[in-house]
């Protein structure tokens, strides 16, 4: 920690000796008192939001304006859990009685007189209509919303969207950054090929020109208002690294004289080592100048391949050859030049750095650069160019005033929860907007609220900085005369977990944030803490190494998963939860106890690197559980299905893709159909399995080949969710894949399986917003975004959930498993960005990237171990937040590890509980506090089986295929009059469509409507028929839609007629509120008025299904039928049987 931060710190804690004394009825009346400012220093369980939700009810209940209210919180659940708790007690106080609503306002310190209770009644009311709701929202969204209204003076595309995920965009600036540097830039050249030798591979390459993107936010700030940021960043780490290096380190020729000498020394010394080290020191000596090159040749001698320095000892041998006051000075000497030549290679680790970064610098702003015309070429920003653009409009614009001015005329009462996870963009955009709140606050009535926990912060590798919670408190005490309330109660956990968190983080040598001791609000409720010993898997590994010979992969199939020390975790951790159910352990609900369910169970882990092990063994034992994030989603053979079958359908010579696709359980070919389809002469498999179709009797094959050809044009005009959507509803794939399954309990292979077939089918529309527009695309954005393939399964009703440590930020459970507690692997410091931005600073004091390992010089050693202490720091966070998440049963465990660090929270978690070291002979530590309460004895919940789904009901009935026999019932007597007949009903058709009639215009249309040459003679008889039927006066009405009346045209209809499935196309149908009137079309030439009834006879059968089709459609309605004779023109109506 340094000096500046821990002298705030404890100037705050000083400052706020007096909050002990104070009830917690009083500092809840101070935290939501309206008129005050307050910076509430929250641990976990206390009820953080219940009070920032408690100051916005105050607020509402003073006559504040809701528009007026700005609530900032850093992710949307948070945003949508506040707003949920705050129209849920408004809702409540709307429904409450007389009595019940004047004790909710005495618990919140405000007035209870009739005129106060009927204006809280009013208040859910008045949030519903108010014309301006409160804005309870994100720091992205809130910054979002600022640019949007001032997107020009900002400097952004006007009506930008936001993107989640860049990858595509980083790879693009990638090969755009690269193409500039082949068509002749020589400087950016020079530094790509720099980076080039220090990493070693272009993919090392690649990882630290990403680095620099996704440390843009920090150059930003680093190098705001330098007319050269790589220049001006290349000075900063050379003062950093060279603060006050002397000429005299750098130069060669001052060794010269001790290496004579010492040369004369080895060369006494007969040995056959000291001989070697003579003739390589003598062969450097001879270069005039001494150059790094025989600086690097002589090091060995003085030092190890690991950098040591070698010890010479005094022995009797050396003695005999130099003599005792020689051997004296020769050690000495051997001393001093090592220290001389570390030095040295200090300076030539130092300049490398320099070199190397001074590439980095470079290129990454000019990769930013095409970084971010990608971005504004697309109407895109992502998270970062919110905050970013939001803070220089609010601070550097021209108008930044009148923007300010602008933005405070609606912002009055400014409240931020989880302050300790505020970054420095975030807090230099707010920082102008609280100056103004802080200037005007003494003639307005404006407040401040903020809360936070330093010890929750974990997302440092977000930028995050707990520090500036003390910044901001100190600014608004100062500023604002805002007042510091710390509270350290737990609403949520029992007195056995609050004891075990105290003695965990009371350790001397364990420094958490700000930590006082806890006290458990619940001092009743009973709980249970218990440690395991860290599992061991050496005797599974022996076993696995006694396997000889070689795997013969057509016979024995690769194991995914390793049987390995967190398996068996695992196995441990699933077997006391199967125990916890079968015992109907109680857990207490609303002051109620009640069994256990396997819902009430949280399983935290660190990261995710060894879930899958994890949910192997639960699934091994058929424990249901929803894991936050399967890190393996997209390895899992039916994704990959699926993936393949994309893959094939966007690229048809892929063999490979075909083939599993086939051999899936969409189509479950077996090796025989494929040896079949492998025989035929083709060239791809795509043409075998055409040729395949042509000669076998393969039912199967043909209605893949078919099937896969249909999805091919598909997939060339859908999106790739409403592709998958109709792939899957056609082929009723989850009835296939369930079919292929052994029927298993929940939690088993089956539920797995489709479950993570509907995860695919949500991640393509989830994924970027639902923005893949092509299959193609999809498949990209998979394949270059690893953190993609993490996706969140479906949820079940009742199951363990499964995440993150960071994932369960804001949870808490009955029930937790902490797992893999165990050491941790060291990490490598390579490539890796060093930023140090201290919470006083406006921009970072420094920026560079690491190199290699072994490039590693003193300087940047000392910035290293900063960092490792601030993460280990940010590691104590994490550990306290996890522990917080519980509230009666607390279990944790972990796995050893062969090279790990010497810290880990098992060792830290034992330490301060276990009095005995845990092992094999007292494998288990536990504490109990109180006795577990009687609950009704009840079956004990069973796992049950899936229930039997019948997935065809996601598939329409079967039908016959629909037949349109029109033709079969009235042919007509030629082709010609059928022509003709076409002819006039597409004239009808444009008519009423209101198309234009001027002549050959108009003959064009229809000629190119129906796709034909049509004869001008018959085109203008056609014209002349059709007008004379709407200009007649006993016809015409029958085309307008009036009077609630409604002219349909060309109305397709299917139904089932004696078990046939027929389709119809009724040319008009009128309907209005009593009648449906069906009208048919018939351009018989030879009719008159006198021969209608006979001539309409020969349509009688026709007309009937129209009938009966339309009486199903409109049973509610009178049926009338009439057939237009366009010719005449005359409408007979048809008796009704």
């Amino acid at each position: 920690m340094k000096p500046h931060q821990y002298a705030n710190r404890m100037a705050h804690q000083k400052s706020n000796s007096a909050n002990s004394k104070e009830t917690k009825a009083d500092k809840t009346a101070l935290a939501i008192n309206p008129e005050a400012n307050i910076a509430v220093f929250a641990s976990a369980g206390s009820g953080k939001t219940h009070l920032l939700v408690h100051r916005i009810l105050k607020l509402l209940l003073s006559g504040v304006e809701p528009s007026h209210i700005l609530a900032i919180t850093f992710t949307r659940k948070a945003a949508a859990e506040m707003q949920e708790r705050l129209m849920k007690v408004l809702a409540e106080w709307a429904n409450a009685s007389e009595s019940q609503a004047k004790t909710i306002l005495q618990n919140l310190s405000h007035p209870h007189d009739g005129a106060s209770i009927a204006k809280a009644r009013k208040l859910y009311e008045e949030l519903l209509f108010s014309e301006y709701e409160i804005r309870i929202t994100t720091f992205h969204a809130f910054c979002q919303d600022i640019l949007k209204r001032f997107a020009i003076h900002a400097g952004v595309p006007a009506g930008f969207h936001v993107i989640e995920t860049n990858d595509e965009l980083k790879q693009e600036a990638r090969k755009n950054l690269f193409k500039t540097a082949q068509q002749g830039d020589q400087e950016l050249s020079r530094a790509l090929f720099t980076l080039l030798q220090h990493c070693s591979t272009v993919n090392n390459v690649h990882e630290v020109l990403d680095t620099f993107i996704d440390s843009r936010s920090d150059w930003r700030s680093f190098t705001e208002n330098q007319e050269n940021p790589a220049h001006y960043a290349n000075e900063c780490l050379e003062k950093l690294v060279f603060p006050k290096q002397k000429e005299a380190d750098k130069d060669l020729s001052l060794l010269i004289p001790d290496l004579n000498k010492y040369l004369a020394y080895l060369s006494i010394h007969k040995t056959k080592t000291y001989q070697s080290y003579c003739e390589i020191l003598s062969s450097a000596l001879e270069h005039r100048p001494l150059e790094r090159d025989q600086l690097m040749a002589i090091t060995p001698i003085f030092f190890t391949s690991k950098m040591e320095m070698r010890e010479i000892k005094a022995s009797k041998a050396l003695e005999k050859s130099l003599g005792a006051e020689k051997t004296q000075d020769f050690i000495s000497l051997h001393i001093k030049l090592s220290a001389q030549i570390s030095n040295y290679l200090d300076v030539i680790k130092k300049e490398k750095l320099i070199e190397f970064n001074q590439a980095w610098f470079y290129a990454g702003h000019h990769l930013l650069e095409e970084y971010q015309k990608l971005k504004f070429n697309q109407h895109a920003l992502d998270f970062d160019d919110l905050e970013w653009y939001t803070y220089l409009l609010l601070n550097q614009h021209d108008n930044a005033a009148w923007i300010q001015y602008k933005l405070d005329q609606r912002i009055q009462h400014i409240l931020i929860d989880e302050f300790q996870d505020t970054n420095p963009t975030q807090w230099n955009l707010l920082f102008p907007l609280l100056t103004e709140l802080a200037f005007d606050s003494h003639e307005n009535h404006r407040s401040l609220f903020f809360v936070g926990d330093a010890k929750q912060s974990i997302y440092g590798f977000r930028r995050a900085n707990s520090d500036l919670q003390f910044t901001a408190a100190e600014w608004a005490k100062e500023h604002l005369n805002a007042q510091i309330l710390e509270t350290d109660d737990s609403y949520r956990s029992s007195p056995a977990i609050i004891s075990s968190i105290n003695k965990i983080f009371s350790q001397q040598d364990i420094e958490l944030n700000n930590f006082n001791s806890h006290q458990a609000i619940q001092s009743e409720l009973w709980g249970h803490v218990q440690v395991t010993a860290l599992t061991h898997a050496e005797n599974l590994e022996a076993e696995n190494l006694k396997q000889t010979g070689f795997r013969d992969p057509l016979r024995e199939p690769k194991e995914i998963f390793e049987i390995d020390s967190h398996f068996l975790e695992g196995q441990q951790v699933a077997s006391k939860i199967s125990k916890l159910i079968s015992d109907s352990t109680p857990i207490m609900e609303n002051q109620t106890p009640r069994a256990i369910k396997f819902s009430d169970i949280i399983i935290l882990a660190r990261n995710r690197t060894h879930l899958a092990q994890l949910e192997l063994a639960l699934s091994e034992q058929h424990i249901p559980y929803s894991s936050t994030y399967d890190g393996d989603f997209l390895n899992k053979l039916e994704v990959q299905d699926i993936l393949s079958l994309l893959t094939y359908l966007i690229q048809s010579h892929n063999d490979l893709a075909l083939a599993q696709v086939l051999r899936s359980p969409l189509y479950g070919m077996n090796d025989q159909d494929l040896m079949e389809i492998a025989c035929m002469s083709a060239s791809s498999w795509h043409e075998k399995l055409k040729s395949y179709t042509e000669t076998s009797t393969n039912t199967l094959a043909k209605q893949a080949f078919e099937q896969l050809q249909n999805w091919r044009n598909l997939a060339n005009t859908l999106p790739v969710h409403d592709l998958l959507d109709h792939i899957y509803f056609e082929s009723n794939l989850l009835s296939r894949y369930a079919s292929s399954l052994p029927s298993e309990e929940v939690g088993g292979l089956n539920t797995q399986v489709l479950n993570n077939l509907i995860a695919l089918l949500q991640l393509s529309l989830d994924l970027d917003a639902g923005r893949y527009s092509s299959v193609q695309s999809f498949l990209t954005s998979l394949q270059s975004s690893p953190a993609i393939g993490m996706t969140q399964l479906p949820q079940h009703d009742d199951a363990v959930q499964i995440m993150t440590v960071h994932s369960a930020k804001g949870l808490e459970a009955p029930v937790v498993f902490l797992v893999d507690s165990g050491p941790k692997k060291p990490q490598l410091q390579t490539y890796k960005s060093m930023i140090n931005w201290p919470s006083h600073a406006h921009r970072p004091e420094q920026f560079f990237l690491l190199g290699r390992k072994d490039g590693i010089d003193i300087t940047t050693q000392s910035i290293i171990d900063q960092q490792a202490n601030i993460n280990w720091n940010e590691e104590l966070n994490l550990l306290y937040v996890a522990l917080t998440r519980a509230k009666q049963y607390l279990y944790i465990s972990g796995t050893a590890a062969k090279l790990s660090s010497e810290k880990s929270w098992h060792s830290i978690i034992c330490n301060a509980l276990c009095e005995e070291s845990l092992d094999a002979e007292k494998p288990v530590w536990k504490f109990e506090f109180g006795s577990p309460p009687s609950i009704t004895k009840q079956n004990p919940t069973k796992v049950v089986k899936i229930p039997s789904i019948n997935y065809d009901l996601s598939k329409p009935l079967p039908t016959q295929e629909t037949i349109n026999d029109d033709a079969q019932q009235a042919a007509p007597e030629n082709i010609e009059h059928a022509n003709y007949g076409t002819l006039v009903h597409k004239i009808f058709e444009l008519f009423e469509q209101k198309h234009t009639r001027n002549g050959s215009a108009f003959k064009i249309a229809v000629e190119a409507s129906l796709g034909i040459k049509i004869n001008s003679k018959e085109f203008e008889n056609a014209v002349n028929e059709v007008t004379n039927c709407l200009k007649s006066t006993d016809i015409k009405h029958v085309f307008s839609s009036v009077n609630g009346r409604e002219a349909l045209k060309e109305v397709p209809i299917s139904f089932i007629r004696n078990g046939k499935a027929l389709y119809r196309v009724i040319d008009h149908l009128v309907i209005d509120h009593n009648q449906a009137w069906i009208i048919d079309y018939k351009t018989t030439r030879d009719v008159n008025t006198d021969s209608m009834h006979e001539t309409a006879k020969q349509y009688q059968h026709q007309i009937s299904t129209y009938i009966y089709a339309v009486k199903k459609l409109y049973p509610g309605k009178s049926i009338r039928a009439s057939i237009l004779f366009t010719a005449i023109p005359a409408l007979y109506d048809i008796e009704l049987e």
